[in-house]
């Protein structure tokens, strides 16, 4: 069943797909569908929890063992990259996340496991402040929200261009090196000649 959902919302997006769509794809009548998810929203924030568990889970070994910031920051571009590369509907399913407000109250919602993505987002970006390598007069959140924007940027670019044209639109090594300037920028002017952080 989750299977099912989790193709239909990646390749249909939210609005495309009902329930009755998925009870469909699942060999489900509605009535047993709506015994585990009582409507679309509570199954996509389902999906998105199960998604971002693994995410996470590698993510807090990055934490743990990378030597610098920087590090940490490149491992985490390789990480979501590599969703892109291997499970097309989970980065389809992760890019959507935020977009779909709830109908009663008008709130976008975050799945637990986004929020703590950006929470271990922005304790490599506090690490690297306190360790004097990204600037400090920079609120951490604020860059969170612009490193965790531009991959999702580039996460977003590779699959649509891959989609249009059936091949990678640019290499890991062109990747790398235009994240790094971005990374760079954020180092602070004394941090020395070679650009670390």
């Amino acid at each position: 069943m989750l299977a099912v959902a989790k193709h239909k919302f990646a390749r249909f997006g939210y609005a495309g797909v009902s329930l009755d769509d998925v009870a469909q794809g699942a060999d489900l009548s509605l009535d047993q569908l709506q015994l585990h998810f009582f409507d679309k929203r509570a199954l996509l924030m389902a999906l998105l929890e199960e998604s971002w568990e693994s995410i996470d889970y590698r993510l807090e070994d990055i934490v743990l063992n990378a030597l610098t910031s920087r590090d940490a920051l490149f491992s985490l571009l390789a990480l979501m990259m590599n969703v892109v590369q291997n499970d097309e509907d989970t980065a389809r399913l992760l890019l959507s996340e935020g977009r779909h407000p709830d109908p009663e109250s008008g709130e976008f919602g975050f799945s637990e496991g986004y929020r703590r993505f950006r929470h271990a987002c922005m304790a490599l970006v506090e690490h690297g402040q306190r360790q004097g390598r990204i600037r400090r007069d920079l609120h951490p959140q604020v860059i969170t929200s612009m490193l965790i924007g531009a991959i999702e940027g580039l996460m977003r670019d590779r699959l649509a261009m891959g989609r249009e044209s059936g091949v990678t639109p640019y290499n890991g090594a062109c990747l790398m090196s235009s994240f790094d300037a971005l990374i760079a920028s954020l180092r602070p002017d004394d941090a020395g000649r070679e650009g670390r952080i």
